[in-house]
């Protein structure tokens, strides 16, 4: 197996970052996967056509494979799916201490920060020009989006969504599968699949 080449699993605006990510590092795009042969041949890649991706027929090629789907279950479904060895994409941009943990198949996007004892879980997003302090923890499938800001000892859960320019200050836990509204300014403890916009941050009332 070339551990240089990689697998782009997706081929959408999202699997454009991670392939700028992993090619500034030096290592190439071996093949984009996608069931649209459209968007597959937009991205210059090459694909399995007709195959329904992690489906029974799939073959995945002899390549380390990278999630590149922004939506955080799809991310899930298919780690619980394929059953093949997972890569990171780390941009060469971004400054990630050398005491941040980053689990398999997350990507860091260009000019984020990871800080001391930070860490990351399973195919999350760390996004571009996000700032992740010290003692944070990010678990597997969650997406801190371009510019979020979490400060100091901050624990985001599984597959919760950081949205754009949110601040998160010091010692906030986020729940699983919950989202921030861009820009938010997050206060307060946020419970598990909650939505939470505004500053200060506040939940989301139902309409109904």
């Amino acid at each position: 197996m070339d551990r240089q080449s990689v697998c782009i699993y997706g081929a959408g605006g999202h699997a454009r970052v991670v392939a700028d990510a992993i090619e500034s590092t030096g290592r190439t795009i071996g093949a984009y996967l996608d069931e649209d042969r459209e968007m597959v041949e937009t991205s210059g890649g090459r694909c399995l056509p007709g195959i329904e991706l992690a489906g029974p027929e799939f073959v995945a090629p002899d390549l380390p494979i990278i999630l590149s789907f922004g939506n955080n279950r799809v991310r899930q479904k298919l780690d619980q799916k394929l059953t093949v060895s997972f890569t990171t994409a780390v941009h060469a941009s971004a400054v990630v201490s050398g005491k941040a943990e980053i689990g398999i198949g997350t990507a860091v996007f260009a000019n984020a920060v990871l800080q001391p004892n930070a860490r990351v879980g399973r195919h999350a997003i760390i996004n571009t020009k996000a700032s992740v302090d010290h003692d944070c923890v990010i678990e597997d499938f969650a997406h801190i989006a371009p510019g979020a800001t979490l400060c100091g000892n901050v624990h985001v859960g599984e597959g919760s969504h950081i949205g754009a320019g949110a601040t998160v200050i010091e010692g906030i836990r986020i729940g699983k599968w919950a989202t921030v509204g861009a820009g938010a300014v997050v206060i307060r403890d946020v419970p598990d699949f909650s939505t939470v916009v505004g500053c200060p941050a506040a939940p989301v009332k139902s309409s109904g």
